[in-house]
């Protein structure tokens, strides 16, 4: 086997390498992750979101309960005065009835609006735990694409300490000006430095030789360097 027809080896190894470095970079499943990541934020946000107007309401709920809570200590002391007897004055008398009267109104307004709250409370704790469970569904997803993703990875990166043992053991050999030339043509023609002359055609841009060249590079020894004169890649004969 020539130099050349090794190092059309080498670049063998070298475009499966380049492969499963891409493969590895745009891996599906990271591209799945990222989207059920994506949409557990989307959701963990909106959840955060429902959960503050929530909490909201609430609070107000509560300060509605203490004052409801007050009126009814306070109009229990009021009816307390006024039926004891201790008051005989029909003005003070009247002047409680009015004052239980009154508290009792303002009872009324506050469990009113206690009430409209609950309601408002209603679809709101709905939609919390709606998300709560999707959330956990997403996070159990995203805890096995995690998985899938490191197992995939770890394939492929094996895959590629294979590959560059491989490659170190194919280029060991070859002389380093050799080795240079190639990565310096290959950094400059895509990934294909050297390509195969068959019948008199280049196997890296598909053009054929003149025939004049075909006859000069026909004489030459095998191990010689011969370049396309169309594209510029070494040929191996």
């Amino acid at each position: 086997m020539t130099i050349y027809e090794r190092l059309l080896d080498v670049q063998d190894v070298d475009t499966t390498i380049e492969q499963v470095e891409h493969q590895r970079s745009v891996l599906p499943l990271r591209a799945e992750h990222a989207e059920v990541a994506r949409r557990h934020g989307e959701l963990s946000t909106r959840r955060g979101e429902i959960a503050a107007e929530r909490d909201a309401l609430r609070r107000s709920q509560q300060r509605l309960e203490d004052e409801v809570e007050q009126l009814e200590s306070k109009r229990a002391r009021e009816e307390k005065a006024m039926n004891s007897g201790a008051v005989t004055n029909p003005r003070e008398l009247q002047g409680l009835q009015a004052e239980v009267e009154s508290l009792a109104r303002r009872q009324r307004e506050l469990e009113d609006e206690e009430l409209e709250i609950m309601e408002a409370l209603e679809p709101l704790d709905a939609d919390v735990a709606r998300l709560d469970g999707e959330l956990a569904s997403l996070a159990t997803e995203l805890e096995r694409l995690e998985v899938a993703v490191a197992d995939a990875d770890a394939a492929l990166a094996a895959q590629l300490e294979e590959l560059r043992s491989e490659r170190s053991s194919r280029s060991g050999s070859l002389p380093a000006d050799v080795l240079a030339d190639y990565e310096k043509l290959r950094a400059q023609l895509g990934g294909i430095a050297i390509a195969r002359l068959a019948d008199g055609t280049c196997g890296g841009c598909h053009l054929r030789l003149s025939a004049v060249e075909i006859d000069r590079i026909r004489h030459l020894p095998l191990d010689e360097r011969v370049t396309c004169e169309e594209c510029g890649r070494l040929l191996v004969r």
